[in-house]
């Protein structure tokens, strides 16, 4: 049973070569939101979405169907220009997990596969357990605050931010009653170039989605810091 560890909140990439129902129907019962893309044939459409949101560190993980859907989500990066990109969201951010027996030949490919499973049951045990351990979390001024793919739990309830707000979050929420530059987090913005306001912008839908402009304190001339409890 996958109720013990639940996915729900989390987002989930398939990049999968041939018919992927049962792996995403398994999923999407075990309470993830899942976007599924096949990488074979003509069609480039949803592999390059899936390819977005891997990059733009909007997924929780990408589970693969095979190692051959590793190797075509990475030649679709190096013609894109977003090799460098891909490499550096999975796993730090991005997790991949696959079944066992393809992990190997994935990792042969290069990427880190930190979980596996012999089957889709224990997969997905797996891979709820890993996500749920290593989510970032916080008591914030009375209130729990959890980071998922596209959006932030508040005291447990799902809302859903702009990839600008959640990268942000990500970065202040590792780092909770310290004072985290504006250059720092205007580096952490998905997508390449900004400019310096985008910051701002973003800490304000951040401080909207929340609720509460409280939690995300500005520090004059220095940056911006996630207020904490002791």
């Amino acid at each position: 049973m996958v109720e013990s560890v639940p996915l729900t909140g989390f987002a989930l990439g398939v990049a999968a070569e041939a018919d992927h129902e049962v792996l995403v129907t398994a999923l999407c019962d075990a309470g993830a939101e899942v976007f599924a893309a096949s990488v074979a044939g003509p069609g480039r459409v949803a592999a390059d979405r899936l390819l977005d949101l891997v990059t733009c560190r909007r997924l929780d993980a990408l589970v693969l169907t095979g190692a051959g859907a590793a190797q075509r989500l990475t030649n679709r990066a190096a013609r894109r220009g977003l090799a460098a990109e891909l490499h550096a969201a999975l796993s730090p951010e991005v997790v991949v997990a696959c079944l066992e027996p393809l992990a190997e030949d994935v990792r042969a490919i290069g990427w880190d596969v930190p979980v596996s499973a012999p089957h889709l049951d224990s997969l997905i045990r797996t891979l709820g357990a890993y996500l749920c351990s290593r989510a970032p979390q916080l008591a914030v001024s009375g209130r729990t605050l959890a980071v998922r793919g596209r959006a932030v739990l508040v005291d447990g309830e799902p809302r859903e931010m702009p990839p600008a707000a959640v990268a942000l979050l990500r970065v202040l929420i590792r780092r909770p009653g310290h004072v985290v530059s504006r250059a720092e987090l205007l580096r952490a913005l998905p997508g390449g170039r900004h400019k310096p306001h985008a910051v701002d912008s973003a800490i304000s839908r951040l401080r909207a989605t929340i609720g509460d402009p409280r939690l995300v304190q500005t520090v004059v001339k220095r940056g911006y810091r996630l207020t904490a409890d002791d």
